[in-house]
């Protein structure tokens, strides 16, 4: 492949569209020279360089998305647009130079690219789009021309120019002070920032974006809030609203914790990493829990639910509603679970509460469910990327499995009532699992 057939190009040349994956080594791309095109064989033995027509200004969604051979870039002064995903997962990239011109870096653009270690954002730059820098666990600094009127930086960390908005700590820090100027945090701030172990938040903080902010950073002990805070607290080292109704984070490396009774919901991410706690306890109050609220608890094998809690109960561990007739919640670190006799519906909203019942459960390998239910609504099964046995207790095929409930079933394995085979291997949705055996 010679280096020019590796990339694409949009019909006026102005935007590069794509980079063929499976080049290797070092992109050059100045604006003051044509393109030229080398052979695979002298590519591989020297220093690898692309060179791009100096018209182009934008590189493309995706263009470089994949190509983790690549180790660094120099963009020409004629790009004024980078976009969403424009180099997401370019895991060798260790450098990159931005030119004058880039007003706009959109989300996404260097997620994952591991082994940068700096990046330096000119005074041309006046939007900066969600999860840019996410996954840069190499990145030790980000420098901010000082003539951006948009952005600053101070000893490597990414503000708004007037120090309001807090975007972006790097990974590397172990020991950081919020300023007092920070009223709010952007929701992908301190991502795997696991060498921290104090987060204390200042007093002028009132908008922390979701409990996500703090995702991957396990080494702290527990959240200090200022106690003039007007929006936020602490209680027992997780950081709630100020109310204590709202349970916003819990420290990932908690091996127990206790919520308190006030606690009325729990927030989107709040328990999000919580990988070492093997009981999560549910106070007597609780009558919210927002979606992907205990992603990636690994270590938990049961909810326990108080007795007199109004709206929610526990059975065989997991979180149902009230009547026992809905399930909601499954700890994720369990491989095999039963559902409980009685469950009518699997994934069905209860007093508010959306549920996706068996989310991110990639430990669950087989599940049984009573012929007592008759739905299971959509995305039920979204992250099971595991689960290969089913076990259905109806005689006849359930009807309202929805099709959206994200089950891999080409490799799934589907065990149905001993006599029952006939009518689900002739059924158009339940024929194509992987194999269907009586039992």
């Amino acid at each position: 492949m010679y280096l020019k057939d590796a990339l694409t190009f949009s019909a006026d040349g102005k935007t590069l569209v794509k980079c063929d994956e499976s080049y290797e080594g070092k992109v050059v791309v100045p604006g003051s020279m044509k393109e030229l095109g080398l052979s695979p064989s002298s590519a591989l033995a020297k220093l690898r360089s692309i060179f791009l027509p100096c018209k182009v200004t934008t590189i493309g969604k995706e263009a470089f998305k994949g190509c983790d051979k690549i180790t660094s870039i120099v963009l020409p002064d004629s790009i004024n647009l980078i976009e969403e995903y424009a180099f997401y997962g370019c895991s060798s990239l260790s450098s990159i130079r931005i030119l004058n011109k880039v007003q706009k870096i959109d989300s996404f653009a260097f997620h994952s690219c591991s082994k940068l270690e700096s990046i330096d954002i000119p005074s041309s730059v006046k939007e900066i789009g969600m999860f840019v820098f996410s996954e840069c666990i190499g990145i030790r600094r980000i420098n901010v021309d000082r003539d951006n009127r948009n952005y600053c930086s101070e000893d490597g960390v990414l503000y708004s120019k007037d120090k309001s908005f807090l975007y972006n700590v790097p990974t590397c820090f172990e020991k950081y002070t919020i300023p007092s100027s920070v009223k709010r945090i952007d929701y992908e701030a301190f991502d795997n920032c696991s060498k921290l172990t104090r987060m204390e938040i200042p007093a002028n903080v009132v908008d922390i974006e979701s409990g996500n902010v703090f995702l991957g950073c396990k080494g702290i002990k527990g959240f200090v809030v200022d106690k003039s805070n007007q929006v936020y607290c602490d209680m027992n080292g997780a950081l709630c609203s100020k109310d204590g109704k709202d349970l916003i984070r819990v420290p990932e490396g908690y091996e127990t914790f206790k919520m308190p009774d006030s606690i009325h919901t729990i927030k989107e991410g709040a328990f999000w990493g919580c990988e070492k706690l093997t009981d999560i306890e549910i106070p007597k109050n609780l009558m919210k829990i927002e979606l992907e609220a205990f992603v990636e608890t690994y270590g938990n094998k049961r909810y326990v639910v108080a007795k007199d809690n109004p709206y929610f109960c526990d059975m065989n561990g997991a979180i149902c509603s009230k009547d026992g007739k809905i399930l909601l919640h499954v700890p994720i670190g369990l491989e095999t679970f039963t559902v409980p006799d009685g469950i009518v519906y699997i994934n069905a909203d209860n007093n508010d509460n959306e549920s996706i019942a068996f989310e991110s459960n990639d430990k669950l390998t087989s599940l049984t469910i009573p012929s007592s239910v008759i739905l299971i609504g959509e995305y039920t099964f979204m992250g099971c990327d595991n689960l290969v046995e089913l076990h259905m207790k109806h005689q006849t095929p359930l009807e309202a499995f929805d099709e959206k409930s994200d089950l891999d079933i080409a490799k799934v394995t589907l065990y149905v009532p001993r006599g029952s085979e006939g009518a689900y291997r002739t059924h158009p949705f339940y024929s194509q699992f992987a194999k269907i055996v009586g039992e």
